[in-house]
């Protein structure tokens, strides 16, 4: 069976997304050939979500998971439609990252740059999640060992590696700042100029070279009209969520909050 891939993706006009998409339907067509079950690289939520809505329309059975509890990054794994498939079935490893007193120090930025460094691409990896004294990496069950044997320092740090289950995850506790501002509408360049301090012809140049992203979906239109709940990120700047929406001030412009992760 060859599927119409044409029919299926005329919807998206985000050509990023699409090259994604066709690759998700390279592992559908190898499934329905070789009535095999057949596993995505790790996924971002715009596209695990247009992935979906793709996989609800064929014959197949589908699951996902990011291998830490509430991931962001999952893999799907698809299958025949006869099969019955859970979270549980999708195979990928846990690594727990540990090191001495300055361990505290290193970021989110640290880790992935350092995975990045041993030649792995993005896609081979799922969420990172950091404490003072450990960091969980979730990432491809074939570069597991790869990694454990290479990943000897993050930063200039030396670190220990080792592989773990969910059960010995410990969420991070969650920092952030709490912004209160008023703005003159919900344009995108208004609310992530706010959000990240930076001028409104500043955000717009931000926003216009592509860097930023709204519920991980690449925006680059300024006049983008955002809403309560919404999480913008940033590269190199980080990642707001625009908490609530208060209504109209007296002087006509509107009062929100938002949520700073730090």
């Amino acid at each position: 069976m060859t599927l119409n891939r044409e029919k299926l993706l005329s919807h998206i006009r985000d050509q990023d997304a699409k090259q994604v998409l066709v690759k998700v339907l390279d592992r559908v067509e190898i499934s329905i050939k070789k009535t095999s079950i057949e596993t995505t690289d790790f996924l971002d939520p715009y596209h695990l979500d247009l992935a979906k809505g793709i996989l609800a329309g064929l014959d197949v059975a589908w699951a996902y998971s990011g291998g830490l509890p509430h991931a962001e990054r999952c893999k799907l794994l698809i299958g025949p439609g006869f099969r019955t498939l859970t979270a549980d079935d999708v195979e990928l490893s846990l690594l727990e990252i540990s090191g001495g007193s300055d361990f505290q120090t290193l970021s989110h930025r640290d880790y992935l740059g350092s995975l990045l460094g041993l030649g792995i691409r993005r896609e081979k990896t799922g969420d990172i999640l950091v404490t003072p004294q450990h960091a969980w990496v979730a990432l491809d069950r074939d570069i597991a060992e790869f990694v454990t044997h290479n990943l000897t320092h993050v930063g200039k740090i030396s670190v220990q590696i080792r592989e773990v289950g969910p059960e010995a995850v410990t969420l991070p506790q969650e920092s952030y700042k709490e912004i209160r501002a008023t703005v003159p509408s919900l344009r995108l360049d208004a609310v992530a100029g706010e959000g990240f301090a930076l001028s409104r012809s500043k955000i717009a140049q931000v926003i216009e070279s592509g860097k930023v992203k709204v519920n991980w979906r690449p925006i680059e239109q300024t006049s983008f009209q955002v809403k309560q709940e919404d999480v913008i990120s940033c590269r190199g700047l980080g990642r707001i969520i625009l908490t609530e929406v208060r209504g109209e001030t007296k002087k006509g412009r509107i009062a929100i909050v938002i949520k700073k992760l730090t």
